[in-house]
């Protein structure tokens, strides 16, 4: 029986989650106790790996898919509450210090899931995930930030760009790179949001994008680097 690890957080967002990835590899059930994760990169994870740790990795890159799937998302968290099976693992420190007790019946499943089109997003945005250390890394930045600014999302442009390149690709105009690493970067636009106090040359405002265009820009890269690895 796959780990199912005991998930918290807003009910819109774990919701959200349990909606976008209802089935494949890494799922968010629902079930009466409340919402769980359980991923195959958990139940196979190296051997060297403590199971909270693989879980809390995973986590971190589904609460990326949750914000690509919403604006208004906001990461959820581990429990520290384990199950396998009939029996309870409790995770008491970040070092996992262990208690393991009996539980009654466990609820298998949850919610029904609607088979009719569209599919969920969500299960081939955890697998390109699942499959590729560098989209997850860009996926975990997205989802642990509580504000997405212009240093994070440049971190994501950064991790996207090496060893591709967006332009080329057609996933963005060279317009829109040059007027989101301008934003990201020139405080003559972004201000204190800016990556640099100080940048040479004047800036050019009227192609200028916002903080929202910006997220909106990174969004569109993550979903089409998404595809590419899909196909």
């Amino acid at each position: 029986m796959a780990l199912q690890a005991r998930l918290r957080g807003r009910e819109t967002d774990l919701a959200l989650l349990s909606r976008v990835l209802p089935t494949g590899d890494t799922q968010v059930v629902r079930d009466e106790e409340g919402y769980y994760l359980t991923s195959t990169a958990v139940d196979h994870r190296p051997e060297d790996t403590d199971f909270h740790e693989a879980a809390a990795e995973v986590l971190a890159w589904v609460n990326g898919i949750g914000w690509l799937n919403s604006t208004g998302f906001h990461a959820v968290e581990l429990t520290g509450m384990y199950d396998d099976g009939d029996r309870r693992h409790a995770v008491l420190t970040p070092r996992t210090i262990r208690l393991t007790t009996r539980i009654g019946s466990v609820v298998i499943g949850g919610d029904a899931v609607a088979s009719e089109p569209p599919p969920p997003p969500g299960p081939p945005q955890a697998a390109a995930a699942a499959r590729g250390p560098a989209l997850a890394e860009a996926l975990a930045i997205l989802g642990r930030t509580k504000h997405l600014g212009w240093v994070e999302l440049y971190k994501v442009w950064e991790i996207a760009k090496d060893g591709r390149d967006p332009v080329a690709l057609g996933w963005v105009t060279n317009t829109e790179k040059q007027a989101f690493k301008q934003a990201a970067n020139h405080p003559g636009i972004s201000g204190q949001a800016a990556r640099h106090a100080r940048m040479p040359g004047t800036p050019n405002k009227t192609s200028a994008m916002d903080l929202a265009e910006g997220r909106a820009f990174i969004r569109r890269v993550i979903l089409a680097w998404i595809a590419a690895e899909s196909n």
